[in-house]
């Protein structure tokens, strides 16, 4: 009996997130489907976009202000016959970090 598929409205079963894949484009740098990374949540990849794009992350410290990151829910955009974002993460007019759906 434990070993059992939890049912949809078991309190023990947690819903699973669907993984959020980005690239980050910017003027200075190319970038391809390889280059994409795993983010957690919506959040993460926007909080990671927000680090690079203010000159706090030490991994990428020149990026442009004209600098964008595609995000892609669910799949690898590796795996898309034709890779199209999801959302289109930007800096905003007044320095903001804006999230787009596209």
């Amino acid at each position: 009996m434990a070993d059992r598929a939890p049912l949809f409205n078991d309190r023990r079963a947690k819903p699973t997130k669907p993984k959020v894949y980005g690239m980050f484009h910017d003027p200075s740098y190319a970038t391809t489907v390889d280059d994409a990374e795993e983010f957690s949540s919506m959040a993460h990849a926007r909080r990671t976009f927000s680090q690079r794009s203010s000159g706090q992350d030490r991994q990428f410290p020149a990026v442009s202000s004209e600098a964008e990151m595609h995000l892609f829910v669910g799949s690898h955009p590796k795996d898309m016959r034709d890779p199209y974002p999801d959302r289109i993460v930007k800096k905003g007019k007044r320095g903001g970090t804006r999230v787009e759906r596209v």
